[in-house]
């Protein structure tokens, strides 16, 4: 996808689902459920008595979007790519294959929501700090530095809570997260760097305002609290590779990383909660306080007198922001009551009682969440017949990569609109600005397209996109005397 004419800084936030309508199950008998064991990370898990969850998305061959079972998958670009890559117990028969719907379903993605561009509320940053320019080698650093902290295991920030729920078959988890940067916030949100590039200014994995870097900057602290549902699949096995389909010379192109396995049922929603200090309110006493207070996430009834205490201790200290984001289709899930975007409530106890409204509502309706929402992901090596020495792309280096050019290219964004607030510049200056930011969104998409088939080289041609980051916008628009903290543009 290529951006040619229109202007980032004036795109329409405009929510939109693409979602496949299904009625509420009508055998869903709702108990209530224990404890339970874990599963495996931590996450506590909840199973209740089988409900009739049959659907025409669960557990059939086509999901969301005309993603198919059996496909091929790329995980950097978060797409599907050719049909029947892998063919299901019973054979590949004609119906599930009729003429054109392969080529229909090639490179389709799991950006089901419309783009909403970052806001560039920069109110009470420091402008000159958070608009650096970007040095290549301190980024390049500090994504070694994380690789290795991933491969030796030494950090793990997820908190996670069991509660009583009563899910149909399946599981419904409940977290949240302290994020302390943009790329550990999208991370948390579960984004695709890659894709959330390549589907700039068109598409998103999920509703909202969820590019606001600029928000996790301000003093206080940002957590992402999810409450994730996915219906339990039905397990099939004797998967055979397509060998009639293989080329070695375009498997990477034609097959990914991944194939199709299945798709959950269910959905998702994600509070971005904002603490934002007040005057000399000590942070980590407030980093204690937010964290016990968050103990409402997930918990079916009323908030406890612990709880409330810790949420009166976060008032004192700091003021609270939310915003809402989902996956799923939550017009069938909670109709015309659907939540807000935003919550704004005059305390931050009743914005604490808001969300957990909405959180409760969400897990209440989890019996009707039948909406194919994420594919289940197998590796090709479970498929038999698969060539033994066909190699997989490792992307796990090119995904860190595109967290670092994503967060430079929010920043890009963010400095435009702000720019284009002011009341002084001329029709030259935002044309040109407006202009060098396409080139920017484009020399991304550029970068993403070629780091599909070369992951091995994604932090070599990185570095080189950082640099003209450099070269093409901020040495030319970032030279204009930065307004007081007062004066920031705050649409």
């Amino acid at each position: 996808m290529k951006l040619n004419t229109w202007s980032l800084a004036v795109l329409p936030a405009v929510l939109q689902a693409i979602a496949i309508r299904e009625a509420p199950p009508k055998d869903c008998k709702m108990e209530k459920v224990g404890v339970g064991e874990t599963d495996g990370v931590g996450l506590a898990k909840r199973t209740a008595p089988d409900c009739d969850t049959s659907s025409s998305t669960n557990g059939n061959n086509v999901g969301y979007g005309l993603l198919s079972r059996g496909q091929g998958y790329n995980t950097f670009l978060d797409k599907g790519l050719i049909s029947n890559a892998v063919i299901l117990p019973g054979g590949m028969k004609k119906r599930d294959d009729p003429e054109g719907l392969a080529q229909k379903t090639v490179n389709l993605t799991t950006m089901n929501f419309n783009f909403t561009a970052p806001s560039a509320n920069l109110t009470g940053l420091d402008l000159q700090s958070y608009f650096t320019p970007p040095d290549p080698d301190q980024i390049i650093q500090e994504l070694l530095d994380e690789l290795a902290r991933e491969e030796d295991n030494t950090t793990s920030t997820l908190h996670a809570r069991g509660f009583g729920q009563n899910d149909c078959t399946g599981s419904l988890q409940a977290y949240y997260k302290l994020t302390e940067d943009f790329g550990s916030y999208l991370k948390a949100l579960d984004i695709s760097g890659a894709a959330t590039i390549s589907g700039w200014g068109q598409s998103a994995s999920v509703s909202g305002n969820y590019l606001n870097q600029a928000d996790l900057y301000k003093e206080g602290l940002t957590y992402v609290a999810v409450v994730d549902i996915k219906k339990q699949l039905t397990s099939t096995s004797n998967f055979q590779f397509n060998k009639n389909k293989y080329k070695e010379s375009t498997f990477d192109r034609d097959f990914g990383d991944r194939w199709i396995r299945g798709f959950y049922t269910g959905g998702k929603i994600i509070a971005r909660l904002e603490f934002i200090k007040k005057g000399n309110a000590d942070k980590d006493t407030l980093k204690a306080s937010a964290e016990a207070s968050l103990n409402f996430w997930g918990v079916d009834g009323d908030i406890s007198a612990s709880v409330k205490k810790s949420i009166d201790d976060v008032s004192r200290s700091a003021d609270v922001e939310v915003s809402l984001f989902y996956q799923g289709d939550l017009d069938s899930i909670m109709g015309p009551s659907k939540a807000p975007h935003k919550i704004n409530a005059s305390s931050v106890e009743a914005t604490f009682a808001q969300v957990k409204s909405w959180a409760d509502d969400f897990i209440h309706n989890a019996c009707r969440q039948n909406f194919a929402y994420q594919p289940l992901l197998d590796e090709y090596q479970n498929a038999d017949g698969f060539p033994e020495n066909q190699p997989i792309q490792d992307y796990r280096v090119a995904n860190l990569m595109s967290y670092k050019i994503l967060k430079e290219l929010v920043r890009i964004s963010e400095w435009t609109r702000w720019q284009l607030g002011g009341s002084n510049l001329g029709d030259d200056y935002r044309n040109d600005i407006e202009l060098a930011e396409i080139e920017m969104v484009e020399l991304s998409i550029a970068w993403v397209d070629s780091t599909v088939s070369q992951p091995k080289n994604a932090i070599k041609t990185g570095r080189e996109l950082l640099r003209q980051f450099n070269e093409g916008y901020w040495d030319k628009f970032n030279v204009l005397p930065v307004p007081s903290l007062s004066d920031a543009y705050a649409p």
